[in-house]
């Protein structure tokens, strides 16, 4: 099985943990070939040990003159939705497609000889115990994606070796994290489902969405929408002022810092 791993973004070297470290457990523990990417003048940010030739690109950061929540009309996930009609964190949402493009700018770069490719960021986490290859055969269906919600009616403990995946229902609840949406801290996909230049041109339409939305729009709309799969556990994102820890039993333990 070969797999290859983008990870693309800006790389926050403020983050509470060692991100080198992370990453080196993501390809550890796919055992897959690592291909990076960072927007053009932020590369001096990304530690050498991931600047390797042909596998390290830089692109320019897009404008985006467009909001990719509010504005494009591409869903009905009811979420989006209510985004769309509360404008609910219109600034802080203001820029999340360039998750997207960055990570297709990354994609056309690295070599199609691979049977699984992952996409990632540089500042989520994985459980090295947790059973990612359960999951592969999904793939004949479309993209898979993982994430974890650390409250709420959707809560999922990190520490779980074994994942739960989110029902495919479409509903008018809110809290639903399937309809219209892929988990998209990692996602597993396969060639066939994606299109650069599709997303591209949504980009230049000022249609393409941001977050989980918008990569349900760029990696399953085409195929009907309806194939994918979101999967609680296996991943968590370190965010700014959050110590994230694990004891020798990955049990999660967070420390908030000034």
């Amino acid at each position: 099985m070969r797999i290859a791993i983008g990870i693309s973004g800006l790389f926050r070297s403020k983050l509470c943990i060692n991100p080198v470290n992370s990453v080196k457990k993501i390809v550890n523990r796919f055992n897959a070939d690592l291909y990076c990417h960072t927007w053009s003048g932020l590369e001096s940010e990304v530690p050498d040990i991931f600047k390797k030739e042909g596998m390290f690109f830089t692109t320019p950061e897009p404008t985006i003159n467009y909001h990719p929540l509010l504005d494009p009309d591409a869903t009905t996930n009811p979420k989006h939705l209510y985004y769309r009609k509360n404008e609910v964190n219109k600034e802080q949402n203001k820029f999340a497609n360039k998750q997207i493009i960055g990570y297709s700018n990354l994609y056309d770069k690295i070599p199609k000889k691979y049977d699984i490719y992952i996409r990632t960021r540089w500042d989520v986490m994985i459980n090295p115990k947790f059973n990612f290859e359960k999951f592969y055969s999904l793939l004949t269906q479309g993209p898979v994606g993982f994430m974890i919600r650390e409250s709420g009616p959707n809560y999922f403990p990190f520490r779980k070796k074994e994942g739960r995946i989110v029902p495919k229902v479409k509903s008018k609840t809110k809290n639903n994290d399937w309809h219209d949406m892929l988990s998209d801290y990692l996602i597993m996909h396969k060639e066939e489902h994606i299109d650069t230049k599709k997303i591209y041109d949504l980009h230049d339409k000022k249609q393409l969405l941001g977050s989980e939305f918008g990569w349900w729009q760029v990696l399953s709309k085409s195929s009907g929408g309806d194939g994918h799969t979101s999967v609680y556990g296996g991943v968590i994102l370190v965010r700014r002022k959050r110590k994230i820890m694990l004891d020798e039993n990955f049990k999660l333990r967070r420390v908030f810092v000034n």
